[in-house]
């Protein structure tokens, strides 16, 4: 049995390794959820910007639109309700695993974010975001169906992006900086034939990366942004792995290049009141055809078994159009419909632990204008998941497959304090 257990465990942390990067509610590991105000439009007017610095996040450049002084605080707090339905598992390992629905497998969490923007002249202006663009989790019972390929899994993250806007004359703004990423996971599964025993594996690691930007208006009403968001080389060489079974463990070590991202976008006011707005956003997940995690110390001291999962994800697109509208000097009204693709090719690569598939927006936002330089911002989204299905059957585990729908509340809400 310890025979076989040394031979199924490079595979499961194959698995695992996934959820190094993972396990969100927005396609495949982004979380979006970090503006209020874009929330409420479906992040229609992210490379253009509704209204706060918040938008630097997505486009630099619209840093350029700030007066002198701003500083945003918010919190997004997601409420996922998920299912798991008619999972099976099929050959050895299976027992004593049990079949059938699974419901709330997502786990609530809260999202915070921050940002903080200076003009130094009519030029240049500085700021600073932080977000936690990886969040969230997905957990399940430890006897269900698919425990062979994922039990619990969290990650938590921060990104921090130093940024210098430079505006070129009154038509023309540029903007860049460097991205500085942190993220822990935690995650695991069981072992198969192993009576449910649990296999655990932990790590964290920094990245960097940059991004540039570019706000284009060329009359008063009408704004064109651009911006692009380079690949971030996550190289985690610290991380571990433990069982109970061997009352052992050791260090595990893999390497993800987090994708790069182009978001473009158009903003035209109607009149003084009405604005509408559509971005579009292209993710590169084809840069994490595999996933491959290095195990040390298995077996026996100085061996490193080495695994490749297969993910095959495709590159995909993130549409919206939204609206704004100012009722009165106080209140504003914000509304918008998105569409997000997931890069998941089909049920043959769909892990337990990112469910992921192609989502609607449904998006309602108020702004509210407390004093002179107060500003609060509340936004909502209704998250659709459109119902999808896992079968895997990875080599020396179980054949699982199981049904997947659901949907998410996704409440955010933001403090601007002007200075």
């Amino acid at each position: 049995m310890l025979h076989m257990y040394k031979k199924q465990l490079p595979i499961i942390i194959g698995g695992l390794s996934f959820l190094i990067q993972s396990s969100a509610f927005a396609a495949a590991f982004e979380i979006k959820e970090t503006s209020a105000s874009l929330l409420g439009s479906a992040f229609a007017g992210a490379t253009t910007s509704t209204g706060d610095i918040s938008s630097m996040h997505f486009n630099p450049a619209t840093l350029s639109l700030i007066d002198n002084g701003e500083a945003l605080l918010g919190l997004s707090y997601i409420i996922p309700s998920l299912k798991a339905e008619n999972a099976t598992c099929t050959g050895g390992g299976c027992m004593p695993l049990k079949e059938g629905n699974f419901n709330n497998i997502g786990n609530n969490e809260l999202v915070p974010y921050g940002y903080l923007g200076y003009r130094v002249n009519d030029k240049i202006a500085l700021g600073l975001a932080v977000t936690a663009p990886w969040g969230l989790s997905t957990e399940y019972p430890d006897d269900w169906a698919g425990a062979n390929y994922a039990m619990f899994s969290k990650i938590q993250g921060a990104n921090i992006n130093p940024i210098v806007s430079f505006q070129i004359n009154e038509k023309i703004s540029i903007a860049g900086g460097p991205q500085i990423q942190w993220t822990k996971a935690e995650i695991s599964s069981a072992i198969p034939n192993i009576a449910l025993n649990e296999l655990y594996v932990s790590g964290n690691t920094f990245g960097y990366g940059w991004n540039i930007g570019v706000l284009l208006s060329p009359t008063e009403d009408l704004k064109f942004g651009l911006s692009y968001r380079s690949k971030i080389k996550v190289d985690i060489d610290n991380g571990s792995w433990s069982s109970d079974l061997l009352n052992s463990g050791g260090s595990a070590s893999t390497t993800i290049n987090l994708p790069e991202q182009v978001n473009a976008g158009v903003q035209y006011a109607i009149n003084p009141q009405w604005s509408i707005m559509g971005d579009v956003q292209w993710t590169r997940w084809d840069r994490i055809p595999n996933l491959t995690v290095y195990l040390d110390d298995f077996g026996t001291p100085g061996n490193t078994n080495e695994s490749v999962t297969p993910l095959d994800w495709k590159n995909a697109w993130f549409y919206t159009i939204g609206s704004t509208y100012a009722m009165n000097e106080k209140l504003t009204l914000r509304s918008g419909l998105a569409f997000d693709q997931t890069p998941t090719p089909g049920p043959e690569t769909r892990t337990p632990r990112l469910p992921d598939s192609d989502r609607y927006w449904i998006s309602f936002g108020v702004g509210y204008n407390i004093s002179n330089n107060i500003d609060l911002d509340l936004g909502y989204t209704l998250l659709i998941f459109k119902n999808a299905s896992s079968d895997l059957d990875e080599s020396d585990l179980p054949e699982f497959t199981a049904d997947y729908k659901g949907y998410a509340n996704l409440l955010s809400a933001g403090l601007t304090w002007k200075f």
